[in-house]
């Protein structure tokens, strides 16, 4: 399957909802004005600090990539934005970019642009937070095992040490298994 990278000029919508068990999520909704983009277009807000202080409605040029495909997650994609684009250059990349399109990357066909269309995207965002902070939290167990295994001496004077996999091997990638871990039911 081949690649997906681009530039597109985009508006950003800042989204705040709660998920079916409450959580808040706190998200970027990219809308291409011209170009084409990835469904996956909810960003996380503090990678962005420029975005996160935009207005609704405000423009910028955003380039991707798409990186390595998780297995559970799906195709993934790195975002960036063109920093110092000048509101007077918006007609030359709209023109040079052509018509705005979002492309349904899993399925390779356009997605009808609706509201079930964003709760879509809303939910493979919050299962992509969930995974992360699961990671995250694994890896984090992972160094204050290792922290507390490297403090006890045994009795050949070394240490057992102890890797992500002992933790995260309960639920491994599977979001239901993370979301029990975690108490995100």
């Amino acid at each position: 399957m081949p690649q997906f990278s681009g530039l597109a000029v985009c508006s950003v919508t800042h989204l705040e909802w709660y998920d079916d068990y409450g959580k808040f999520f706190k998200g970027i909704l990219l809308s291409p004005i011209a170009g084409k983009i990835p469904r996956k277009r909810i960003l996380y807000t503090p990678f962005f600090p420029e975005l996160e202080k935009s207005q609704n409605g405000q423009y910028f040029l955003m380039s991707f990539y798409e990186t390595k495909t998780n297995e559970k997650l799906g195709r993934r994609f790195q975002w960036t934005s063109i920093p110092n684009v000048q509101n007077s250059d918006f007609p030359l990349f709209i023109k040079e970019l052509g018509p705005s399109a979002i492309i349904n990357v899993e399925k390779n066909t356009l997605p009808i642009n609706s509201t079930d269309s964003l709760a879509a995207e809303k939910l493979c965002y919050e299962n992509e937070i969930r995974y992360f902070k699961a990671k995250a939290y694994a890896k984090h167990k992972e160094r204050e095992l290792n922290s507390v295994e490297n403090d006890k001496e045994n009795h050949e004077n070394e240490t057992k040490g102890y890797d992500a996999h002992d933790v995260y091997i309960a639920f491994d990638g599977d979001v239901d298994s993370m979301n029990e871990f975690l108490g995100n039911h």
